[in-house]
């Protein structure tokens, strides 16, 4: 069990900040279970109303589970990009977030992702990456031309193969908010789920060939075709992105 060491100030906030603080930086490994509550209480020299908010605080932002019955406990526990990605939206609906103002943040950031995943394919990462790739092209042939579901899997497969952490998790939060769009949008028109499975195998194509400037193309003219039809009759550019 990894050494807790315990605050000098009982405030559940501070107690909440020392544990959340061991749990991102590693030193409480996800899976791992916290000593039981008459143990934590004594070391943080901590009342069990003050424990006790402390970890209502924890669990409410996706860092522990407590666990309840005999078999109870408190486990360390990774922050769900669902939960996040809920809050997110919540939050663009409260700015009154248009479509095109969404639509426009993924022009701005997928096209410079596959540019950084074909970079990283001629830079010597290229047969972990196009085997990725190629993994997520054949999930789509095998859920038929694919639905929506499998196209977003597959912006996200890009974007989490650009090496970059941060940039992938902000195409999550974009995604995970506003998925209902791409869903409605592609389930109103099925013919072009063809074209959007030919863009991502374009992709692959550049991808395997080394060429980031080609890739950064195919990807900004698919992610534009997709604004051009969720924009069409202009009605959804000033749209909230919830109704």
């Amino acid at each position: 069990m990894t050494e807790i060491v315990p605050l000098h100030s009982t405030g559940a906030d501070r107690l909440a900040s020392q544990l959340r603080r061991q749990i991102v930086t590693g030193e409480l490994t996800v899976g791992e279970r916290l000593p039981p509550e008459p143990e934590l209480r004594e070391r943080f020299g901590a009342s069990r109303a003050t424990l006790r908010a402390a970890l209502v605080v924890l669990e409410s932002e996706g860092l522990i589970k407590v666990h309840r019955g005999a078999r109870g406990g408190i486990e360390v526990t990774q922050p769900d990009i669902g939960t996040a990605a809920r809050y997110f939206g919540l939050i663009l609906q409260s700015r009154s977030a248009s479509v095109a103002d969404y639509q426009a943040a993924r022009v701005a950031l997928e096209p410079p992702l596959a540019r950084m995943v074909a970079e990283r394919a001629a830079n010597g990462d290229g047969e972990d990456v196009v085997a990725a790739l190629e993994a997520a092209i054949e999930a789509e042939k095998a859920d038929g031309v694919p639905g929506a579901r499998a196209a977003l899997n597959f912006h996200a497969r890009v974007a989490a193969l650009s090496g970059s952490t941060s940039l992938a998790l902000a195409m999550d939060l974009l995604t995970g908010a506003t998925s209902h769009l791409y869903e409605a949008q592609l389930a109103a028109e099925p013919r072009r789920n063809g074209r959007a499975h030919r863009a991502h195998e374009e992709l692959l194509d550049k991808v395997r060939a080394g060429d980031p400037d080609g890739a950064e193309e195919v990807w900004r003219t698919h992610v534009e075709e997709i604004e051009t039809r969720l924009l069409k009759g202009g009605k959804a550019r000033t749209a909230p992105l919830f109704e």
